[in-house]
């Protein structure tokens, strides 16, 4: 269940369909999220699967809330930067992926649990999603190899995206 949610959340952070509170979400799932967290000033919800992920900013923070469609809080999740990760991670990481860049940085804390940090990690040939927990283990959530063409690896587009890849030269 915990590598189904933590590829589920990682897997919705490129949705863009956003709605505020009153629009198509639940009141009983507002009400729920001012009992947490109180009445911010801007929440921004989406629907992933049967999860919704509401983003808001809390202490000057940008932070995101997990609640399944009954109206439990299934986490919290917050981006951070690399320069927050601390030795004990960062050596971990080093000495299972050497050579790797971290991509992006995640702390995701699920209901009455410890929180634990996912990274997107990549190198020239690969993509993964890995998680740390707090003694330093690594759990690997998904590795990909890298599609390569020639020299330099180009992002795919869908054949209906409007999108033009730009030339460097």
């Amino acid at each position: 269940m915990e590598k189904k949610l933590a590829t589920l959340l990682l897997s919705a952070i490129g949705i863009v369909s956003f709605a505020r509170a009153g629009d198509g979400i639940d009141h009983l799932l507002q009400q729920k999220f001012e009992a947490k967290f109180g009445k911010t000033t801007l929440v921004k919800w989406k629907k992933f699967h049967d999860v919704f992920i509401g983003q808001f900013v809390l202490n000057n923070e940008s932070m995101e809330c997990y609640f399944s469609d009954l109206g439990e809080l299934l986490g919290t999740g917050r981006y951070f930067t690399s320069d927050k990760i601390d030795q004990k991670t960062r050596a971990a990481i080093n000495s299972k992926f050497p050579g790797w860049f971290i991509q992006q940085s995640y702390e995701y804390t699920a209901s009455n649990e410890s929180p634990r940090s996912m990274f997107i990690l990549s190198d020239i040939k690969h993509t993964a999603i890995v998680s740390v927990n707090g003694a330093g283990a690594i759990e690997v959530i998904e590795e990909n190899k890298n599609k390569l063409h020639g020299n330099l690896q180009k992002p795919e587009f869908p054949k209906n995206t409007h999108l033009k890849i730009q030339s460097i030269m």
